[in-house]
């Protein structure tokens, strides 16, 4: 189910638990419990804490302790890759964001631009560019 979740203010530790907790609900939700799961974070922080090399805030020892207990039910390798080898999960999140809502892609609604973009680098195996400013006050580069 292709969809981007919206979790209103809360930290980004927040967000990357319940990204990765709703993850894991969803592959156990649509059977896939029993096969290979592969996990891939742009969060270094949370990749160690999970696998236990990195203590818990308290504040996140709740999806923690539902996190191991999903993982715990399946065979599954969490790794860390850096942000620009996870575009179409850096995608999803910009969309939730700037939509200020959560949306399910699945139910007839079209994909971003952004995001097919995202996917298409993806599937060919392209490097993600990121532009971090395209105008100055002025209009200009």
């Amino acid at each position: 189910m292709p969809g981007s979740f919206f979790y209103g203010n809360c930290t980004s530790m927040e967000a990357e638990f319940r990204a990765l907790l709703i993850g894991l609900e969803l592959v156990k939700l649509h059977g896939f419990i029993g096969n290979q799961i592969e996990i891939e974070s742009d969060s270094l922080v949370l990749v160690s804490t999970v696998k236990g090399g990195a203590n818990c805030a308290w504040p996140y020892c709740g999806f923690l302790s539902k996190i191991k207990g999903l993982l715990g039910q399946a065979n599954f390798q969490l790794r860390h890759v850096y942000r620009k080898a996870n575009g179409v999960a850096d995608s999803l999140a910009n969309c939730a964001v700037l939509d200020g809502a959560s949306s399910d892609f699945s139910v007839g609604r079209q994909l971003p631009l952004a995001i097919k973009m995202a996917l298409l680098q993806d599937q060919k195996g392209l490097p993600v560019l990121r532009v971090t400013k395209l105008f100055d006050d002025k209009g200009y580069v």
